[in-house]
């Protein structure tokens, strides 16, 4: 008997209770909402077999999953407090040999740098853990992590730390001792871009960036040459997303990691 093909499940987390922006999965990004956005983006990618979104049980997070269903998106809920548990388990609901994490905040992410990141945990299999944020060369918002149904499972039963448990994969990427941990980057870096949704005003910067995205016909498929050309020429775009502080998930998981140390 032949092999089994290995399967690739991209989970995109996602929930209505956002503190800085509630509501922003489903808010209105150019034509569509913002997670449809990223799952198009995670449909887009060659090497993805699956894509399932994760949200929680909370009853806020009950037109999400209704919009998730009507557009024939599976999706999983689990605990409120608990993102590694609900990956798990979409994990093991869907079968999956590699798991990609997405987030509902990036839609501008390009199917092939998913593509890219899924390669080094397919091709490389000693390879636990790979991201296209660490080291934080690409702009932010253009972040996806891939590592092989094993290491899932381990942290799911191995990582007690509350913050951990939120950051998903955290616990990996900050054990070099143990987990082998690559990295997809870009040069020059091109970190000082920002391309994600934090707040309400990000849709306005990102619905400009969309509208060029659209007048070059790279609406389906933007390309991250085509992103960094439209940062560079316009400076109304920069400006809305350049007023805020960057890479916020980076440091709130090293404040937690401060407190509980």
């Amino acid at each position: 008997m032949a092999n089994r093909k290995s399967k690739t499940v991209a989970v995109i987390q996602a929930r209505m209770g956002s503190r800085r922006f509630p509501g922003k999965s489903l808010a209105r990004l150019h034509h569509q909402p913002v997670l449809a956005w990223v799952v198009d983006r995670a449909r887009g990618a060659s090497r993805v077999d699956q894509v399932v979104v994760a949200t929680t049980r909370d009853r806020l997070d009950d037109p999400l999953a209704a919009w998730c269903r009507s557009n024939n998106i599976p999706v999983v809920r689990g605990a409120t407090d608990d993102v590694l548990q609900r990956y798990a388990e979409a994990t093991r609901a869907y079968d999956a040999d590699f798991v990609v994490r997405l987030t509902a905040d990036c839609p501008m992410i390009p199917s092939t740098l998913i593509d890219d990141v899924i390669e080094h945990c397919h091709d490389d299999r000693g390879v636990d853990y790979c991201s296209s944020h660490e080291p934080p060369t690409f702009p932010e918002g253009l972040s996806a992590e891939c590592v092989p149904r094993r290491v899932m499972e381990w942290l799911d039963e191995h990582v007690t730390s509350t913050f951990e448990r939120e950051h998903v994969l955290l616990h990996a990427r900050l054990r070099p001792e143990m987990f082998r941990c690559a990295g997809v980057e870009v040069h020059p870096p091109l970190s000082h871009i920002r391309l994600t949704v934090d707040y309400p005003d990000d849709l306005i910067g990102l619905g400009q960036v969309a509208a060029e995205l659209e007048r070059s016909a790279q609406l389906d498929t933007p390309t991250l040459d085509r992103l960094v050309e439209i940062w560079e020429a316009r400076a109304d775009i920069r400006e809305i997303m350049s007023q805020h502080e960057r890479d916020l998930w980076r440091r709130e998981a090293e404040r937690q990691r401060r407190r509980s140390a």
